[in-house]
């Protein structure tokens, strides 16, 4: 769940960056269209992407110790799970943005940023999903390999 709102939100930014390439349009449109939140939501966003990294990387890790630890941490939800999740997080942060302004969430039916983000999500979900899988992977293979390092034999200790 992390995954997909952190997905949803990086996708959202990449969206208002193509849709308004220059900083006043964009941030005059972002505080006529309720989105006086957005620092917070983007800094959420980090940190939650940082914590499904850290528990992806120990999901990898304890695996190869032959343990389970709390699943995969999202690194075995499919794209297609990914994507979904993130459409539902985009649609619903977009129409909430705009009843904070008393707007009607059907006028994003007739905006390039709305049909923009949504199209974005795929290719955020995709490169998530292959992020994710190689955290894993990657935590696992350096966690078998140190495993298996043999143990330096210990010298015995020198009577004086």
């Amino acid at each position: 769940m992390l995954a997909a709102g952190a997905g949803a939100v990086l996708a959202h930014a990449l969206d208002y960056l193509v849709v308004f390439p220059r900083a006043a349009a964009r941030d005059g449109h972002l505080a006529a269209t309720g989105h006086a939140y957005w620092p917070a939501a983007a800094g959420a966003a980090a940190i939650a992407a940082v914590l499904v990294l850290a528990a992806v990387a120990a999901a990898g890790a304890a695996r190869a110790r032959g343990r389970r630890w709390g699943g995969r941490g999202g690194a075995d939800l499919p794209v297609s799970g990914l994507l979904c999740l993130q459409v539902v997080a985009f649609v619903a942060m977009e129409a909430l943005e705009r009843a904070l302004v008393g707007l009607a969430p059907t006028v994003l039916l007739h905006r390039p940023e709305f049909w923009l983000g949504l199209a974005l999500q795929l290719p955020v979900a995709w490169a998530a999903r292959r992020l994710l899988g190689a955290v894993d992977g990657v935590a696992h293979r350096v966690a078998a390999g140190l495993a298996r390092r043999p143990e330096l034999p210990r010298r015995p200790a020198r009577r004086a």
